[in-house]
């Protein structure tokens, strides 16, 4: 029963667990597009964090809330207000390159998404200015993926088809779904604009592939989840002598879900 295990995790007494605990539901949450749901999570584990005064956490948690409400796809304005948070937050700390980074791309997005394609370009380029790019290859991957779709919406071919090669090729070598879904999906867009019918059908095929393999992924998720639910019950009913132990083996089974905070 997920409501009761959510119960317990109030009586947790470990706060940097609890803090933890909550900032995942809201992933979990957020994955499952629940959006009140996550959003009461996100701030759940907030009002620990103040307690806790940890920067690098809260950094993140920010990162989350301006992504959760980038996906509604209405509210724009709360979703670069989070952004910036995070990047306020990182500062002070030795991650400030690595929130600068992924707030650049996702400010961009944001833009991206409202069709001021030039605010759009200058986040872009400046997360592409970023020094530590080529150690960050998920953030690399979806910068050049988003940049080709930005150059296909601006019509340029050359620089389209450059980053779009380069972003569906580092998605594929690391496993990343979601930006080969969307490559695909742009490339079949740019080579139908150019007028190469055959190239755009043959890249159609390959996004309706990868589209019905990200919905078993989906399905395989809300079945970790239900097991994440059922390990959160069991863990969070032990004595409480057990919270660091605990605390490392819910770590691990966040990872084995693909949840990162």
């Amino acid at each position: 029963n997920f409501e009761k295990t959510k119960e317990e995790v109030s009586n947790v007494q470990d706060s940097v667990l609890l803090m933890h605990l909550y900032g995942n539901f809201g992933v979990l949450y957020a994955d499952l597009n629940k959006f009140d749901s996550a959003l009461l999570y996100y701030n759940k584990a907030l009002e620990v964090d103040e307690k806790l005064s940890s920067e690098d956490f809260r950094s993140s948690n920010y990162l989350n809330l301006g992504e959760l409400f980038f996906r509604q796809k209405k509210d724009y304005k709360s979703a670069i207000y989070y952004y910036k948070k995070a990047l306020e937050c990182a500062v002070a700390s030795n991650r400030y390159l690595p929130f600068k980074l992924r707030t650049d791309i996702n400010i961009g997005n944001v833009f991206y998404e409202q069709q001021n394609l030039d605010s759009a370009k200058k986040y872009y380029d400046a997360a592409l200015r970023s020094p530590i790019l080529d150690q960050v290859p998920d953030a690399k991957t979806a910068l050049f993926v988003n940049l080709g779709t930005y150059y296909s919406t601006t019509n340029d071919f050359v620089n389209a088809q450059s980053y779009l090669d380069t972003g569906f090729a580092l998605a594929d070598n690391l496993g990343l779904m979601d930006y080969k879904k969307t490559a695909l999906e742009s490339m079949h867009a740019l080579f139908e604009y150019k007028g190469d019918f055959k190239q755009s059908l043959r890249y159609y095929k390959q996004y309706h592939a990868m589209s019905d393999t990200l919905l078993k992924h989906e399905s395989n998720k809300e079945l970790a989840i239900l097991e994440f639910e059922k390990f959160l019950q069991k863990e969070l009913l032990d004595n409480q002598g057990l919270i660091k132990e605990n605390k490392e083996i819910t770590q691990r089974m966040i990872l084995s879900i693909g949840v990162i905070v």
